[in-house]
């Protein structure tokens, strides 16, 4: 209705940007690792990984397409008659 984002990328972008949200939780899962395997192994621990990569990805990949809609005019939704 207000915006001219594909009908279909509106979910899409919403969805990615709210995955963005798993970044802190990659903070609390070092905190939490920190004292039984050490600094180092929590920061580098595989789950602290997974959530740090996912929701930046995902929140970067989201705000470039809402960018992308509003500022280059890209992934207009089809004019209707």
């Amino acid at each position: 209705m207000f915006s001219s984002l594909k009908r279909e990328l509106k979910p899409v972008s919403s969805i990615l940007v709210g995955l963005g949200e798993l970044y802190p939780l990659s903070w609390f899962t070092m905190f939490v690792l920190a004292p039984s395997i050490g600094r180092s192994a929590a920061h580098n621990h595989i789950l602290t990984e997974m959530f740090t990569y996912i929701g930046v990805g995902c929140l970067l990949l989201g705000i470039v397409i809402l960018c992308a809609n509003l500022f280059l005019e890209m992934f207009h939704d089809a004019p209707t008659e």
